[in-house]
């Protein structure tokens, strides 16, 4: 399942061989989204991407606030404290844990509509194609080749290849200008669980198809609002354990003040 614009980028330069089944954008809009992550691709672009920037300040909120409640809960609902759908919270949240440390992962790209039109296209267009026409497009087995495929070739080549370069464009211009007012903002909280670096090298590392060294400059060009936090569950018992003595303390004090 694709869901970072990093991801995408690979998948068309480096014409990918094994596709994902389902689409990350349309599982996600199956349910409707939490007020705070719907944003209208009908928006005029300046609107549409200061209501993007406003959803990260309120993603990036909840994800500084990880560590603190991890432990206030028994079993961690991802859908509940993130305010999404169970189906949503598969593709929009992974979750590692280990004994010494919890990761947690946000794929915010999904969140953005122009991300979203690219990644249904891919899915829904490119794809199909590519399943016929990639042994011409790699060169392989021409002398066993299936006339269509020629044909097929030509139509990502010459009709597909533009489109899907221009939803790119398109996607990585609207994040970067979420990222660049964000920047502009100040916003601490973004800078700290913005996972842009990790996120490039673990999509260069994590794909099947050949990567040129061009392909590897060109991608740590590609923008992504994905969110990434490590912590430490026994600090965050540590810090639920002072909040619930302080709270025992407050409640002590006013009892002997009603006295």
């Amino acid at each position: 399942m694709i869901r970072t614009l990093p991801e995408l980028a690979r998948a068309w330069w480096t014409l990918e061989d094994r596709w994902p089944a389902v689409s990350s954008s349309r599982q996600v809009m199956r349910r409707p989204l939490a007020p705070a992550y719907r944003i209208s691709a009908r928006q005029e672009q300046s609107r549409r991407v200061r209501s993007l920037a406003r959803m990260m300040t309120v993603l990036t909120d909840r994800m500084s606030r990880l560590p603190s409640a991890w432990n206030e809960w028994e079993d961690f609902d991802p859908g509940a404290f993130f305010d999404l759908y169970p189906e949503q919270a598969e593709v929009l949240v992974d979750i590692r844990e280990t004994r010494h440390w919890v990761r947690v992962i946000f794929f915010a790209d999904v969140l953005v509509p122009a991300f979203r039109e690219a990644e249904v296209h891919w899915m829904e267009h490119v794809v199909p194609a590519l399943h016929v026409a990639q042994p011409v497009l790699l060169g392989q087995g021409q002398q066993h080749l299936d006339p269509a495929s020629e044909t097929w070739a030509d139509l990502v080549a010459y009709e597909l290849a533009p489109e899907m370069e221009e939803h790119l464009y398109r996607a990585a211009h609207e994040i970067q200008s979420v990222r660049e007012l964000l920047y502009d903002w100040g916003d601490v909280t973004f800078l700290a669980t913005a996972a842009g670096g990790r996120e490039h090298k673990r999509v260069i590392h994590s794909g099947n198809g050949h990567m040129t060294p061009r392909m590897k400059e060109r991608l740590h060009l590609i923008p992504t609002l994905t969110l990434e936090l490590t912590f430490s569950p026994n600090a965050s018992a540590q810090t639920a354990k002072q909040r619930a003595l302080l709270r025992w303390k407050k409640r002590s004090w006013s009892r002997s003040q009603a006295k």
